[in-house]
């Protein structure tokens, strides 16, 4: 990762593994001859770290031991180093250089781990060799693995993918919190990020733009991680690159150590890791950064501990191929961006949505009236599939990355079964018109009817700029109708979703894989241009969990309704609905009464 403000400086507070520490190797458990143990460090040695500020050479620089700053975190000592070296002189703190290997002696004392921007001097904080060597790599038991984003309780209830998205991002900040900012390098331009970066901020993670390209086929990238190269931890990697970029400490065999510090904090994870290319160092006033690209994966991210983190050379790393066609009205020609997710249950959601958005925008923003049209694909290991379509009006690419979002989080998260995905297709259409329209009236032709017969609804839509368009949607009264007074409902998409969450809440709420599957499809492919009615009749039996169990006796309705049984049940509704498309997004809806006279 990269050098960043990792510990809090007013405390010097840690940032928290959600696994145990494991405490430092003794001074004795050391390959003397090789490592040199915090306790022989003192202030005033001098030494040298080794890392990368230009091409992928590893260079030497000159440091100068300052102070032992004792519990710099909680029973963690930490070594206070100035690199003295001319080369660092107008750099500061370099987002970069975490992990940079510190020798004292010629023995290797530890690893950069923390900085300070804006810092004028380049100070850093060394993570003690011996806490790195004593990352524990015992295989947790499902008892310690981290717990999913959803609970069985959350799905307990119709589903609704804006609050299932807020719950499972405060889920995300409160169980796997950081104490600071995390910083993700992009190749998306500023102005994109800009638009997508919210989330990332909820969740202290700290999206920059500009300090890293994509993949780099530079012949110059090594094929072998060495103490001081570029050690990078690339989350989508292809035409699109979001990476955290920092420096190898250690190699040891097909084991490679690194950071000096935590990744996420989540203990076992399985990321890709590879070697990389600095461009240049770019020099601010607040922050220093390495504009780099990552190369090609080399290796996986198995361990993520408070002290470092370490990656095995050879092993391949769970990906997920996705696929991008964007069609903007400002740009001549279609553009395709073909990328891979590192598979993380927590993280790779949020990373989906900002690798689609950015995609979508990276010709600039949208105007304030334009709609969109997606659809897509998502296939599972198993070759199930989902498919989703839908369109969206001045609402940006809000809606589809928040749809990407949720569903990528849900399957991966559920708590019926595994779901691990396999590929995302993604099409996206953007025009420059706004297509929203809000109900201006509501004309019936008879507001009494008998049953049998067939009544017209006349709905006066009022889009942009005052543009009123009319249309019409029949609706066959049923001849066994019980005569009396109802409700027409007419109503826009959201409208109608909420009609239906309500009225029939047991075909919204899962119980299991297949029930979860079968809401995802409706939630996800309710058409949004669609003008809706319906008519909501009289209960006439009951929905037990998603058991419908219609036009039952008054008898056995008592009697299942008996509150000494526990199964929670709901009234059972039938209604009636019509509903015709009309190449508009409807906000709002209207209520109508209606009576139905005896025959």
């Amino acid at each position: 990762m990269h050098l960043v403000n990792r510990l809090i400086i007013a405390g010097l507070a840690s940032a928290i593994s959600i696994l145990p520490a494991v405490g430092p190797a003794s001074a004795a458990q050391l390959d003397m001859g090789r490592y040199i143990p915090i306790s022989e460090i003192k202030s005033g040695m001098v030494g040298y770290c080794l890392t990368v500020l230009e091409g992928s050479k590893i260079e030497r620089f000159e440091l100068k031991v300052l102070s032992i700053v004792k519990n710099a975190s909680p029973g963690r000592d930490m070594i206070l180093i100035h690199v003295t070296d001319p080369a660092f002189k107008d750099l500061g703190s370099v987002h970069g250089c975490s992990g940079s290997p510190v020798y004292i002696g010629n023995r290797l004392a530890g690893a950069m781990a923390a900085g300070w921007d804006g810092s004028i001097k380049a100070l850093s904080l060394v993570r003690p060799i011996e806490d790195m060597l004593s990352i524990s790599e015992k295989t947790s038991s499902s008892r310690d693995k981290p717990a999913l984003l959803i609970s069985p309780s959350l799905l307990a209830e119709p589903i609704q993918l804006e609050k299932l998205t807020k719950s499972i991002l405060s889920t995300l900040a409160s169980q796997y919190p950081l104490n600071s900012e995390l910083t993700l390098t992009t190749s998306l331009p500023e102005q994109t990020c800009q638009l997508i970066r919210s989330p990332f901020d909820t969740l202290g993670l700290k999206l920059l733009s500009g300090q890293t390209s994509g993949q780099s086929q530079d012949e110059q990238i090594p094929a072998s991680f060495q103490p001081g190269g570029v050690f990078a931890v690339p989350l989508c990697s292809g035409d699109i690159s979001i990476a955290v970029v920092g420096t190898a400490t250690e190699v040891v065999g097909d084991k490679v150590y690194g950071f000096g510090h935590d990744f996420l904090g989540i203990g076992e994870v399985e990321l890709p890791v590879a070697c990389g290319f600095v461009h240049t160092v770019v020099a601010t006033n607040n922050t220093s950064f390495k504009f780099s690209s990552p190369g090609p994966i080399l290796g996986t991210l198995r361990f993520d501990r408070t002290a470092g983190v370490i990656g095995f050379v050879g092993q391949q790393p769970k990906m997920i191929d996705l696929d991008i066609n964007v069609r903007r009205f400002d740009d001549p020609q279609p553009r395709r961006y073909q990328c891979q997710l590192a598979f993380e249950r927590r993280y790779t959601p949020l990373v989906l949505q900002a690798v689609v958005a950015g995609a979508a925008l990276m010709q600039g923003p949208l105007p304030p009236e334009h709609h969109i049209r997606y659809n897509g694909t998502v296939v599972l290991s198993d070759s199930r599939e989902i498919n989703f379509e839908n369109i969206s009006a001045d609402r940006s690419i809000s809606d589809l990355v928040s749809e990407l979002f949720a569903l990528s989080a849900i399957l991966l998260n559920n708590p019926f079964e595994p779901m691990d995905i396999r590929s995302i297709n993604v099409e996206v259409e953007l025009y420059p018109r706004s297509i929203q329209a809000g109900i201006w009236s509501v004309n019936l032709s008879d507001t009494t009817v008998e049953p049998g017969r067939t009544l017209t609804a006349t709905v006066a839509l009022r889009g942009w700029r005052g543009e009123m368009t009319r249309h019409e949607i029949e609706l066959a009264i049923p001849a066994d109708i019980p005569p009396g007074d109802y409700q027409l409902t007419i109503c826009g998409p959201e409208g109608y979703a909420n009609f239906l969450r309500m009225t029939a809440p047991q075909q919204w709420t899962a119980v299991d894989a297949d029930s979860l599957l079968n809401i995802l499809d409706r939630v996800l492919n309710l058409p949004g241009d669609r003008l809706y009615l319906v008519m909501p009749l009289p209960p006439s039996g009951l929905a037990i969990r998603n058991l419908e169990l219609a036009d039952l006796p008054p008898s056995r309705i008592n009697l299942l309704a008996d509150p000494k049984r526990i199964l929670p049940y709901n009234p059972y509704h039938h209604w009636l609905q019509q509903s015709a498309r009309v190449g508009l997004v409807t906000q709002g809806g209207a209520n109508v009464k209606l009576t139905v006279e005896k025959p």
